[in-house]
């Protein structure tokens, strides 16, 4: 067992060598920068930073002019000055550094009842980046707003928590009509990030329109508390638009959130048994759909050739 051992850890004289080789290397490695540092003789350190100031300012003033020119594409001369994004026209915009499909949006918002009430407001309209808020923040003046003075109660009482109950009792919120409103002006409701915005134009798309408030909690992710926190701020007051089951192929008809696969069949087959769908009564005559289901769903069909 002993002469077993001593035979496989015993070395060649190539194996010897190629092991001290390989420690000269290692050593030569971990040893030589050390060696480098101990008697080389250190470099003079500047006393005054104030280069690396300038440099600094240099470098940040090259920032601002590339993210000016990003957000005008360089077609147009760049002034400053104070403004309202609430009353600010397109071409003061515009000469702000405004892209053109930016300003549009932001006009657009403003024709829908949407309003700015705090700097950080601007950040929400689609192309506006950190980069290009920044250099507008100092130049964003919005009026405070003036309350009423029969709201201002708490000036003329004593009462400590008359305050708070006042300045709550001012509608501070947006009234925005679900079925014309972008995802953009969405997100200013009280309530709404882009996330639930995105969510609730597509499947208002998908519907053909909102018929009453309650179809919000239809949307993903939506709860009973956040629709509570955002029914006030949203009204209904244009049309739907009705799906003609007549002329509607297939996947049409099996993409509305109220028909399934199933009864995307049995329409179409319907259709193609009697040459046209003349009313929707079948469905319930025949028990293919609930009463609820059917008044649920009619409002979104018309059967016109």
């Amino acid at each position: 067992m002993l002469k077993f051992v001593k035979e496989y850890f015993s070395l060649s004289n190539n194996e010897q060598r190629g092991i001290i080789g390989l420690l000269l290397i290692i050593l030569f490695v971990f040893g030589g920068s050390r060696m480098y540092f101990m008697f080389t003789a250190p470099k003079e350190i500047l006393q005054d930073n104030t280069h690396l100031l300038a440099l600094l300012e240099e470098k940040e003033q090259v920032n601002a002019e590339e993210a000016t020119e990003a957000a005008t594409d360089g077609k147009i001369e760049i002034h400053y000055f104070k403004f309202d994004p609430n009353t600010a026209s397109k071409e003061e915009l515009l000469s702000l550094g405004f892209k053109e499909n930016v300003a549009s949006t932001l006009i657009k918002f403003r024709s829908k009842g949407g309003k700015f009430y705090q700097k950080e407001d601007l950040k929400k309209i689609y192309g506006v980046d950190e980069r290009f808020y920044a250099l507008l923040t100092n130049y964003i003046s919005i009026p405070p707003k003036v309350y009423p003075k029969e709201q201002n109660n708490y000036e003329r009482s004593p009462t400590p928590n008359q305050y708070p109950k006042a300045r709550t009792s001012v509608a501070t919120a947006v009234l925005l009509e679900l079925n014309t409103t972008d995802s953009a002006s969405l997100t200013f409701v009280k309530g709404i990030g882009p996330a639930f915005s995105s969510r609730i134009i597509k499947y208002r798309n998908l519907l053909g329109g909102f018929r009453n408030k309650e179809q919000l909690l239809e949307v993903y992710g939506i709860t009973p508390e956040v629709f509570e926190s955002i029914k006030d701020q949203v009204k209904i007051e244009a049309p739907i638009t009705q799906l003609n089951v007549n002329q509607a192929s297939w996947y049409e008809l099996k993409n509305h959130p109220y028909i399934n696969n199933e009864l995307a069949n049995i329409l179409l087959n319907y259709k193609k048994a009697h040459g046209k769908i003349e009313n929707f009564n079948f469905l319930l005559e025949s028990k293919l759909i609930s009463k609820e289901e059917f008044d649920k769903l009619i409002p979104y069909l018309s059967a016109t050739l």
